[in-house]
């Protein structure tokens, strides 16, 4: 799989990382087999000659939304062509992740998200408050420990050591592969100006403000059914 190297940040704020979390390589000290070279291209032109030659394609975020938000400003016309965006992204009910109000991915580039969300493209959003339900409990992981493959033995590496972790990232794909969560049509919009809540999602699940829905916010979820199927396809 091709890999192409995006924005080394956001579009107007100090870089904000998640190395206390995922650790300087992202991935909690897993030793991975090396992967494909980094292509030549950057990653937002990429995007906008992928979409131009293809139209209908599914974007599937599981980080800040900056790549995607510099494409459209770049290339506009990209947004009639692409068929959804499925984003890992957001918090109400839960709170936030990174600040009291906002989760990562909306935080670390608010003017990003509110450019997506602003955008009239068909939007999935995968709040924390659905992400929490998603717990990976000692039953379920002696359960993947049982699964002979290196993927498996992957993601058991990557959480031995934590309590009941949350899987956010994954939700994305399972959404995509099988009808597990459940949610509403409403209107999101991000804060991009209080120092207080920046990056809070501000999400109008009893349309309060009057404002047109953008988003399905998934906030619930069959939690058996998504380890089901992690299980399945890990081995």
């Amino acid at each position: 799989t091709p890999v192409y190297a995006g924005c080394a940040g956001p579009i107007r704020r100090p870089l904000v990382d998640a190395a206390d979390v995922h650790g300087v390589t992202g991935l909690g000290g897993l030793d991975l087999p090396e992967g494909a070279a980094v292509e030549s291209a950057h990653g937002v032109d990429y995007l906008i000659d992928t979409l131009r030659a293809e139209a209908g394609i599914t974007l599937c975020l599981l980080g800040p939304a900056t790549n995607l938000a510099v494409a459209l400003i770049k290339a506009p016309d990209i947004a009639g062509r692409i068929a959804e965006v499925v984003w890992m992204a957001g918090a109400r009910r839960e709170g936030g992740n990174t600040t009291p109000a906002a989760e990562y991915n909306a935080y670390a580039d608010p003017d990003a998200a509110e450019i997506v969300l602003q955008s009239g493209i068909k939007l999935t959003l995968i709040p924390l408050d659905l992400t929490h339900q998603m717990r990976l409990t000692a039953p379920r992981l002696a359960r993947l420990r049982g699964i002979p493959s290196p993927a498996a033995r992957a993601v058991v590496a990557l959480f031995a050591a934590d309590r009941d972790p949350p899987l956010h990232d994954p939700c994305v794909i399972a959404h995509l592969l099988r009808p597990l969560f459940t949610g509403n049509h409403i209107n999101v919009s991000v804060e991009t100006a209080s120092p207080l809540t920046l990056g809070m999602t501000v999400a109008d699940v009893r349309g309060v403000t009057g404002r047109a829905a953008n988003a399905l916010w998934l906030d619930q979820g069959d939690a058996d059914g998504f380890f089901a199927l992690l299980e399945e396809r890990l081995a």
